[in-house]
């Protein structure tokens, strides 16, 4: 059976148009998605590319030449400017608009002042392979670091197609393909079906990338608490537990504080729920980023936090409970412009390492030093026995 590329041509528009329309109608779904947008305007304008190079004997040559190729540059660059704005990096439209100009240029030029299919081709193969490599290298430099291997895969997609491209460019450079018509076609049937599958399996690792943002995105929303961002009871009980058990199973200390903020229903009543909600929040963002990588930090419930610190004995789990309420007590709140006062009342349970315990003693310890330092006079921290 003989492949002609006016056949894979036809081919390659039917694949093509199939995924964008698929990817069209996710991002009917997927509103607000970063870099969709400009991927389906990407799918969109290569099909327009591929319309208007089939027309090339029908009507003047520079129209479906320059035209075609126009829209097969802006494609690649808008897919640029899609992975820069999914990796969540400055995306520069106005520069990429201007490399597909000086691309266009190139090509008018050897069109139309001084012909040459050879060299026309040569510009194609730079342009693409320019922006396959500024596309992987935008993946491998900047993909989200929840999604490294699907970022990957889709980088590697687009390398694949960078080396097949400069092996097309080598194999140009080292024969005199214009002296056999045969060798000529058989490369150009071959670019075409590795166009195919190159534009196929792009488009689809465009789709996973998508596919494991959301479900990353889904994962996150299980383990979060909505209003602060950070554990939820749940995930918080599961993660403690776990760790609880590797501490005993090492010998390890460990410790958990329960935090709650002081007078918080007179805090509602005279600023309102929603200054309480940024309360909750101002609070969160105080003391997550004062963690360790190892220390678990949630939402226990209403405005209860706790956090569960690995390795760390009584003393030490004491000064760290102190250091957070210090922070807070610090720190007011800002509402309507005007700084609300805020404190915290911290009470610590800690495991010395030796013997068997459970996660709900610890809490259960935890709890009643923190109703001790309510009873104490709050804005404090107490430590039960270890």
């Amino acid at each position: 059976m003989t492949l002609h590329p006016e056949s894979l041509a036809t081919a390659a528009f039917a694949v093509s148009l199939a995924l964008t329309a698929a990817l069209t109608a996710m991002g009917a779904f997927l509103k607000g998605q970063p870099g969709l947008r400009k991927w389906i305007l990407a799918l969109w304008l290569a099909c327009a590319g591929t319309v208007l190079l089939a027309l090339r004997g029908s009507v003047p040559e520079a129209i479906p030449v320059l035209g075609g190729h126009l829209m097969l540059s802006l494609s690649a660059a808008m897919t640029w400017v899609g992975m820069a704005e999914f990796c969540g990096r400055p995306v520069e439209v106005r520069r990429a608009l201007e490399l597909s100009a000086i691309y266009i240029g190139v090509h008018a030029f050897f069109l139309l002042v001084h012909p040459s299919l050879g060299i026309r081709s040569i510009n194609y193969i730079l342009m693409s392979t320019a922006w396959n490599l500024a596309i992987a290298w935008m993946l491998l430099r900047h993909g989200p670091k929840e999604l490294t291997g699907s970022s990957r895969l889709v980088a590697g997609l687009f390398l694949a197609d960078t080396l097949f491209n400069a092996g097309v460019l080598l194999v140009r450079a080292t024969h005199p393909l214009a002296a056999n018509t045969n060798w000529l076609g058989s490369l150009e049937v071959a670019q075409y079906l590795e166009g195919l599958v190159a534009g196929t399996l792009e488009t689809l690792g465009l789709a996973i990338l998508l596919s494991h943002r959301l479900f990353a995105q889904l994962q996150q929303a299980a383990r979060s608490d909505g209003l602060t961002g950070i554990l939820n009871r749940r995930t918080l009980d599961e993660e403690a537990a776990r760790l609880l058990e590797i501490c005993q199973r090492q010998g390890l200390p460990c410790a958990v504080l329960m935090a709650d903020v002081d007078h918080f229903k007179h805090f509602n009543d005279a600023h309102g729920h929603l200054a309480g909600d940024e309360a909750l929040r101002h609070l969160a963002k105080l003391i997550g980023p004062e963690l360790r990588k190892t220390d678990l930090f949630g939402r226990y419930g209403g405005e209860e936090f706790t956090l569960f610190l690995p390795g760390s004995q009584g003393p030490q789990a004491l000064a760290v409970a102190d250091r957070f309420r210090a922070l807070v007590a610090s720190r007011p709140v800002t509402w309507v412009g005007a700084e609300l006062p805020l404190t915290i009342s911290v009470g610590v349970a800690a495991y010395g390492g030796a013997g068997p315990v459970e996660l709900m003693l610890l809490y259960t310890e935890a709890d009643k030093a923190l109703y001790l330092a309510k009873e104490r006079g709050r804005n404090r921290v107490e430590l039960t026995p270890d």
